[in-house]
């Protein structure tokens, strides 16, 4: 009979692997990030596989293109009394046994001192401070209320629960506008305009 998996020690490689691969990217060309924010995103990614919430199965993480700057993270569980959880509870009766929440998350060069932009994904959430294209209108998320402190898990903590208090799941309209970066990106600037959430000159982040 095979030996069982040790899941602790694959993560511990994984991450490993996607540390020495991101950081080698980052001295090589200053294109796409630092060695700085990258080791930063590895703890980060190694605490959320270490965290409560993944181990009872709330949160899934997955890297798009193993891009340590680009996350998608589902959520498979909110408030139990929350119309989202409900909804995910009927699409798994309905036969969706991974009805989740997908949040696409995008992090900067110089991140954690500016924040990641933060989108749903899918599926079509109706209220939940969740508009157009899936944007997240939440002020957290912009540079002038971030702080270098956050951490992914904490920001989505945060999230999912106020989202909880408001938010369901609906079907797709005709005439829905779809989700996707562009569309989100485009209305959250305009939040941030609207708002007055522009960046603000910090000492410490």
């Amino acid at each position: 009979m095979s030996e069982p998996v040790n899941m602790q020690m694959v993560i511990v490689v994984v991450i490993a692997i996607l540390q020495i691969t991101q950081v080698a990217h980052a001295n090589a060309d200053n294109k796409h990030g630092t060695a700085s924010t990258s080791k930063r995103l590895m703890r980060e990614l190694q605490g959320f596989y270490e965290s409560g919430s993944y181990k009872n199965g709330i949160f899934a993480i997955e890297l798009v293109n193993d891009d340590i700057y680009e996350w998608n993270v589902k959520v498979f569980k909110f408030d139990p009394d929350s119309k989202l959880q409900k909804s995910l509870l009927r699409m798994k009766e309905e036969g969706n046994e991974d009805a989740h929440v997908m949040f696409h998350i995008k992090f900067p060069d110089n991140y954690p001192f500016s924040p990641p932009f933060m989108r749903v994904a899918h599926p079509h959430i109706y209220g939940g401070f969740v508009l157009t294209g899936g944007a997240i209108c939440m002020e957290i998320l912009s540079e002038q209320h971030w702080s270098s402190a956050y951490t992914v898990e904490l920001l989505i903590m945060q999230i999912t629960s106020v989202m909880a208090q408001s938010g369901d799941i609906v079907p797709i309209s005709d005439d829905a506008v779809p989700y996707s970066y562009r569309n989100a990106k485009l209305k959250f600037d305009a939040l941030v305009k609207y708002h007055g959430w522009g960046s603000k000159d910090r000492e410490s982040g």
